[in-house]
């Protein structure tokens, strides 16, 4: 197995992708999974990389993202919220297509929690295959991904910034 870390664009920030590609040498299908809230393309539980590994067994590519401000995407948490991790979502599988080594019309979407409800969100992508896992979906509400600061105020959150500049 061979490991590559990139850094893609999106909009004005980019997204940490971390691809495991099998050993093989033609292009191999692909699966794009993304974590959960709070939690990062190294955390869950280790279970994306668990997933991950399996995956490349089996000859499938397994890239997985950092969103919004969380694990290495250095996007201001000022910033998250549904419409910017759809955007990164769309901007990694787009990514994907683009690379030499991956089947661009084999490429699958698997979400954890928040991650099972981004993908289901974005499933007007030409996805091969869209898995959730505990997918945070309520198909009873329609899923706006919006993010209204003066609301969110109302409801008790506030953006706290750090000495650092991070929010």
């Amino acid at each position: 197995m061979k490991e590559e870390l990139h850094f893609l664009k999106c909009i004005d920030h980019e997204v940490p992708m971390q691809i495991e590609i099998p050993e093989e040498k033609s292009k191999c299908p692909a699966m794009l999974l993304v974590h959960g809230y709070m939690s990062a393309k190294n955390c869950d539980g280790h279970m994306l990389e668990k997933i991950s590994s399996r995956l490349v067994k089996e000859g499938i590519i397994a890239a997985r993202i950092d969103l919004c401000s969380m694990g290495e995407n250095l996007c201001s948490r000022e910033k998250y919220g549904m419409r910017t991790m759809i955007d990164e979502v769309k901007a990694s599988f787009n990514y994907l297509k683009t690379l030499d080594y991956v089947k661009a019309d084999y490429i699958g979407l698997l979400g954890h929690s928040l991650g099972g409800r981004l993908v289901f969100t974005c499933s007007t992508l030409p996805a091969k295959l869209i898995v959730t896992l505990n997918g945070a979906i309520n198909t009873e509400e329609m899923m706006v991904p919006s993010y209204n600061k003066l609301e969110m105020r109302e409801l008790g959150y506030s953006i706290i910034h750090t000495s650092d500049g991070r929010a």
